[in-house]
């Protein structure tokens, strides 16, 4: 499979074989539509191990233990008061400042929070998506972006490549937690960026943002383990899932383009239908079901149960069609499985799956995308050059050369 091209905001017109209307979409130099896929990992849960040794979070790699112990203390959050530390860091509670902070991020393992930082966070974010619809009205231009999964630099990556919120607006269709290493820097920091920019950031809901899912997924653990008084860490766990209830489920974009983290619904016969799905919503079913759970499959006609999940459905091209001619819509956009290079167009290109982690899938080596909805409604699906993913295959390429030059060295002896 060819992979698309690293793009930046000023220059990726330039790498783009053409620039279409909505009806068809923009490719990234050698990507051929036959050639995409899309592919869910079903990772299993992990396991929970046993508070008196390191978990999975705090475990990144073997070759970093040193590093890790020698940043507990980012770990670590406590109140203000508790801190033991000789030499304190100052207490921020200030959206501007906390941002700030954010954006320092690098190579650390995680952000410095105080306890009363993550409350005075967690304590607006109700307020703010309360009074939203469950289905947002949003106009172009926009950057439309997948699955995150806790991979922090990714999601930083981004928005030094396209522009901080405010200078462009996003899109993001979900599953910010679980799996990766940073669940609660990246949620964080979106929670932030919407205080700050309200207008010019959306955050739906994922399926990740279902408690079920996320207790047994990394998030839960991660918030264990980054608290040291279990019952705090219980406290913040559930105010984070009990915000997740009040976030949308779908995006309308200029009326053309419907957005959701999962897949469309045969079970809607109004876009009202969506609209009125009451929030807080605690019990997923129906509808909201799946917004969050569906899939596309190109083998299957009308809808059929999602085996693959166990819940929701999976819809053909017939019924994906239908459903945009129903609604007069020109296209969905969807995240919720991984993608080699970041985005997938499924079958004539009605449908984009988008997915903004990269390197999700070891086997995979997947890079991370988005989509940039333009003014004139134009969509580029663009892929991100992930610099792990870059390093990976250099040191593959570097194996293959040696293996060929040993190989000739030894005939050349025999």
């Amino acid at each position: 499979m060819v992979e698309g091209k690293d793009q930046n905001a000023s220059n990726d017109n330039n790498n783009l074989c053409n620039t279409s209307p909505i009806m068809s979409v923009s490719y990234c130099h050698g990507t051929s539509l036959k050639k995409l896929d899309v592919r869910e990992q079903m990772v299993p849960p992990p396991q929970v191990q046993d508070s008196s040794h390191n978990s999975a979070f705090l475990t990144v790699t073997n070759d970093r233990d040193k590093e890790i112990e020698a940043n507990k203390k980012l770990l670590t959050i406590q109140k203000y008061d508790d801190n033991k530390d000789s030499v304190k860091e100052p207490l921020t509670l200030n959206v501007r400042e906390l941002i700030k902070k954010h954006a320092k991020f690098s190579k650390e393992l995680a952000v410095f929070y105080y306890l009363e930082e993550i409350e005075f966070i967690l304590s607006k974010m109700i307020d703010v998506f309360k009074p939203l619809n469950t289905l947002l009205e949003i106009q172009t231009p926009v950057i439309v972006c997948g699955d995150i999964h806790g991979q922090f630099n990714d999601l930083l990556l981004i928005f030094r490549r396209f522009g901080v919120p405010g200078d462009t607006t996003y899109l993001f269709l979900g599953d910010y937690i679980d799996r990766g290493n940073n669940s609660i820097e990246v949620i964080n920091f979106l929670f932030l960026l919407k205080l700050h920019k309200p207008n010019n950031i959306h955050l739906l809901r994922g399926n990740h943002e279902l408690q079920h899912i996320n207790k047994v997924y990394g998030f839960y653990e991660e918030v264990t383990e980054r608290f040291p008084n279990i019952d705090v860490a219980e406290d913040i766990y559930s105010k984070y899932n009990e915000i997740f209830k009040y976030m949308p489920l779908a995006a309308l974009v200029s009326n053309k383009i419907l957005c959701m983290h999962g897949g469309i619904s045969n079970k809607i016969n109004d876009l009202n239908e969506i609209r009125n799905i009451p929030r807080p919503l605690t019990a997923v079913d129906g509808i909201a079901c799946d917004l969050l759970w569906a899939d596309p499959d190109d083998e299957i006609n009308g809808t059929l149960f999602n085996d693959a999940r166990g819940v929701s459905i999976k819809f053909g091209e017939d019924f994906l069609d239908n459903f945009c001619e129903k609604f007069k819509l020109d296209m969905i956009i969807r995240g919720h499985q991984v993608c080699k290079i970041g985005f997938a167009i499924f079958k004539k290109g009605k449908l984009i799956t988008v997915f903004s982690a990269s390197d999700y899938d070891e086997e995979m080596r997947n890079l991370a995308g988005v989509i940039r909805i333009k003014s004139n409604y134009g969509v580029q699906p663009i892929s991100i050059k992930c610099p792990k993913v870059e390093r990976e295959k250099k040191r593959r390429l570097k194996e293959k050369e040696y293996e060929v030059t040993k190989d000739t060295n030894d005939n050349s002896k025999t």
